[in-house]
């Protein structure tokens, strides 16, 4: 399922096709032209939200196809990129680094464990607790799956000037910064 960019001038669509071709869902990037500031904004808006949703998609997508079928998926690179940097970690550190469940870290957790990636023994100052640890071959993968991500990365902002992709993380960073500040998402609250 490949999600794709189609549209002209300032009017895009994010469709989504399986590998036949036909088409999974669309969404729109924004409705019509502007009229005014405050309308300008909501189109914008819009057109940011697709972009960003498609972008995710594209690199989670590509992400897999070039890691082939014995390769990490994102969030189990996610899983041993967080554990490389914090060490042996608690799998309840590991849920809270990655804004996840603890359930959803133990599902993954399995996974890598199973193929040798990591190693799960109890805590010394808490044998209650669990903590986990890279293997040499979990070192290993977690190496390879950034070099593929950052080939991606390079490979999707070479059209960008050194200033450009300077702006693009300025700005990128003020969003996430809003993003992370934004309480009202916690505990189910909107």
């Amino acid at each position: 399922m490949m999600p794709r960019l189609t549209g002209s001038n300032g009017r895009y669509m994010v469709r989504t096709m399986n590998d036949s071709g036909a088409e999974l869902n669309t969404l729109p990037t924004s409705a019509a032209v502007p009229e005014d500031d405050a309308t300008e904004h909501d189109a914008l808006i819009d057109e940011l939200q697709a972009l960003i949703f498609l972008m995710g998609r594209l690199m989670t997508f590509r992400y897999a196809e070039g890691a082939g079928p014995d390769g990490l998926s994102l969030p189990q690179y996610m899983l041993l990129r967080t554990v490389e940097q914090h060490g042996p970690v608690r799998v309840s550190d590991i849920a809270s680094a990655l804004g996840v469940k603890t359930p959803a870290v133990s599902m993954l957790l399995q996974a890598v464990e199973e193929r040798g990636l990591v190693t799960r023994d109890h805590a010394p100052d808490d044998r209650r607790a669990i903590l986990v640890s890279l293997t040499e071959s979990g070192r290993t993968a977690t190496k390879h799956a950034e070099r593929l991500r950052r080939e991606l990365t390079k490979r999707y902002t070479a059209s960008l000037t050194l200033d450009e992709l300077r702006s693009l993380v300025r700005i990128q960073s003020k969003l996430a910064e809003a993003a992370s500040a934004d309480d009202t998402c916690k505990e189910g609250r909107t």
